[in-house]
């Protein structure tokens, strides 16, 4: 009789599985193992090599933390855990796991050549400088490090000391580092031995854009600028309409007679900069073409875009304003800073900003000008912030003559709907709210096919509460590792009043507030790249665990404010209830701040509203969406807060418009904090003319008024066929 052979030992298996790269099993066998024994080096060794092959790279970072928790002293785990964290672009993880590995050893070349890149890429060049000579005396054979030298020198201003360390990297890697040396021979004022270098590069290599650009920059400072065209034609031929084709064609018409169409190139090439997110790269050229034509209304507008999306309102502002002061009939300037204007609830200067339009735009240009649609599209948001809906109304129904793109359609129906309802026309603004969301799910859907993520993963935590995920926790220690003390967390369904509370509590001076940052995600995304997956791996977290996601929630805040902390940190985004078990296990000492509003309310309003598109807001397209969403989130929440025993300061809409005094006193009583007058004073702050970033910019500038309260009641007939869903919430927060 035959005996039957031992079955394969799963990590011999799982390492097999990888040398073969067949992940999906090598993945399977690691889980199950960690699942086991989370400690074990070589699954955690494993589950690190399939997560750094399939681009997971938190996977791999958690990995590899985790055995250099294990094992301090191992100064090439420290190693390998800097390089992912690299990888990763998370320089703060990466250069804590390289100084540690260079404390252990000095001439550890791979951790200081780590350590300068974490400078590199920190836009520290100076502070790099350092670190790589040291890595270059440990390893003087090493091409990598001398090429990282050099860039370093280069970009702290030292060319001659740059050229020095890329010729000593191309004597031992030539091919290699051929258009770095070009490049800095070029900078340095050596164009024909730039040019020299490329030529000696082969025909497929002189083939790539990088070098072909490179060469119609030494081909344009050696006065060959008719040769640098026709690369210039080659290349647009091959990759049309890139920034760099554009940029380079705008310093090849230096002559002053082309000043025109040099400047054309370099917007567009501004423009697709912006399209890329290279906004450093947007922000050096216009840099250079406003040095070079100080009175362009077109680059100062594309300034102002540029510090719209840095979210810089005050430099945008003053560059819109520059921007109209060269060209007062430039549009797009004036209907983008009426609207910024707007959002930081100036009124009246954004009335003035329109008014002065030269020209106004009729509503018969709107089909050939997206900035005169805009334009119409600001003027009637602006009359409604001055109370004139029918004014409104005639402006949308003028445009809507005319055909519209999508997300205009979709903006102009949410406008329309708010004048009516303004009116008292409910029918009319129900319709009217409709058609914006039905187009606002067109393109969600259209991007985003399948299940709403969101949705399903509410769902997911609600079955994981609902059978027993809750109840095996081991304990934890409850002080803070770090000394932070934990969190305050602001949470609620949205328009149920978080941002008034936000606003309010922004007025203390013992708190310092951050509005709606993606905090708890990111510590989502670590937990959902573990063994177990999330939300399941949340109750096998061990101390190391908590204190690996408490730095990554507390890098999250640093990347979303500077933080104080002489003062108590309020963390205000309304469905992070939703995660409030990861929250609980990661900040058990967490408090948590609930706003309470009859739900029809709530639900009615977030239907009204044209949220920014992303997976939870994506569930507010119908009625019936947004109530599914309110009911399985409360279900959740209220699982949560009693079988985690949270520490829980509940606030009622209605009661904080009507007693708001009150209100505040009972609130910072369990914050801890004295009520401080500038509290009171809301309103004034969201006229200052920040920009609030949620739709309740409008509300919260106003003095608290009972309007809101109770207005489902004139679109119950819409709201009718959910009140028995939504019955058991109305009877604990409508009262």
């Amino acid at each position: 009789m035959t005996t039957p052979l031992p079955a394969a030992d799963p990590l011999t298996a799982a390492r097999a599985a990888l040398a073969r790269d067949d992940l999906a099993v090598a993945g399977t066998i690691l889980r199950e193992r960690l699942r086991a024994d989370r400690d074990d080096p070589a699954a955690l060794d494993g589950w690190a090599e399939c997560g750094l092959r399939q681009g997971r790279l938190d996977a791999a970072c958690w990995a590899l933390a985790r055995i250099a928790h294990r094992r301090p002293e191992d100064g090439a785990a420290l190693d390998r855990l800097g390089q992912a964290c690299l990888q990763a672009r998370d320089t703060r993880a990466a250069l804590a796991a390289f100084s540690a590995a260079q404390a252990l050893d000095p001439r550890d070349a791979l951790a200081c050549n780590g350590i300068g890149l974490c400078h590199l890429l920190d836009d520290q060049p100076a502070a790099a400088l350092e670190p790589l000579a040291r890595a270059a005396a440990a390893d003087p054979r090493d091409a990598s490090i001398l090429v990282n030298g050099a860039q370093a020198r280069q970009r702290a201003g030292d060319l001659p000391g740059a050229v020095v360390w890329i010729e000593r990297a191309a004597k031992l890697a030539p091919k290699a580092t051929t258009l770095v040396h070009a490049s800095l021979l070029r900078e340095a004022g050596d164009c024909a031995r730039a040019w020299t270098l490329l030529g000696l590069l082969g025909a497929e290599e002189r083939a790539q854009p990088q070098v072909q650009l490179e060469a119609v920059r030494c081909l344009r400072e050696l006065g060959r600028v008719d040769a640098a065209l026709d690369l210039l034609a080659g290349f647009d031929r091959q990759w049309p309409q890139t920034a760099d084709f554009h940029e380079q064609m705008g310093h090849c018409l230096a002559a002053p007679e082309q000043a025109a169409q040099r400047h054309a190139h370099w917007c567009h090439a501004v423009e697709l900069l912006f399209g890329q997110r290279r906004l450093r790269r947007a922000r050096s050229l216009l840099e250079h073409l406003l040095g070079q034509a100080p009175h362009l209304a077109r680059g100062w507008l594309l300034r102002g875009m540029l510090e719209l999306a840095v979210a810089d309102d005050a430099q945008a502002e003053a560059a819109l304003r520059q921007a109209l002061a060269c060209d007062g009939g430039l549009l797009g300037a004036r209907w983008r800073l009426a609207s910024l204007l707007e959002q930081g609830n100036r009124i009246e200067p954004a009335r003035a900003v329109l008014a002065q339009t030269p020209t106004p735009p009729t509503p018969d240009a709107v089909a050939s000008d997206d900035d005169c649609t805009q334009w119409h599209l600001v003027d009637c948001r602006l009359a409604l912030r001055e109370g004139r809906p029918e004014a409104a109304l005639a402006i949308a129904a003028a445009l809507m003559q005319h055909p519209l793109d999508e997300p205009s359609r979709l903006r102009l129906q949410f406008e329309r709907g708010r004048a009516l309802d303004r009116l008292d026309r409910v029918a009319e603004a129900m319709a009217a709210f409709a058609a914006g969301n039905a187009w606002a799910r067109q393109a969600w859907q259209r991007q985003n096919p399948g299940p709403n993520p969101f949705l399903a993963e509410v769902d997911a935590c609600l079955a994981h509460a609902r059978h027993g995920g809750l109840d095996r926790w081991p304990a934890l220690a409850p002080s803070a590792p770090d000394g932070e003390p934990d969190p305050i967390f602001v949470v609620g369904f949205p328009r149920s009043g978080t941002t008034l509370v936000e606003q309010a509590l922004a007025g203390n001076s013992h708190l310092q507030v951050l509005m709606e940052a993606a905090t708890a995600v990111r510590m989502r995304d670590i937990v959902a790249a573990m063994p177990d997956g999330y939300p399941q791996a949340i109750g096998a977290l061990d101390e190391f665990d908590r204190r690996y996601l408490r730095t990554a929630y507390f890098d999250a805040v640093a990347g979303a404010c500077t933080r104080d902390r002489q003062r108590l940190l309020v963390d205000k985004m309304p469905l992070q209830m939703t995660r409030a078990a990861l929250i609980a296990r990661v900040f058990p000492r967490a408090r948590w701040v609930f706003l309470a509003r009859h739900p029809a309310d709530a639900c009615l309003s977030c239907f009204m509203q044209n949220f920014a598109p992303n997976p939870a807001m994506a569930n507010f397209h119908t009625l019936a969406d947004t109530v599914q969403l309110y009911v399985r989130t409360m279900a959740l929440w209220e699982l949560y807060r009693e079988r985690l025993g949270l520490v829980v300061h509940t606030v009622h809409y209605h009661r904080l418009v009507t007693d708001f005094d009150g209100q505040m006193a009972a609130l910072c009583a369990f914050l801890g904090v004295p009520v401080e007058a500038d509290q009171a004073r809301f309103a004034e702050r969201a006229r200052s003319g920040r920009r609030i970033a949620t739709p309740s910019y409008e509300q919260v500038s106003q003095p608290l008024h009972r309007g809101a309260i109770d207005r489902w009641q004139r679109y119950r007939t819409w709201l009718e066929p959910y009140l028995p869903r939504l019955q058991p919430f109305i009877d604990r927060y409508a009262g």
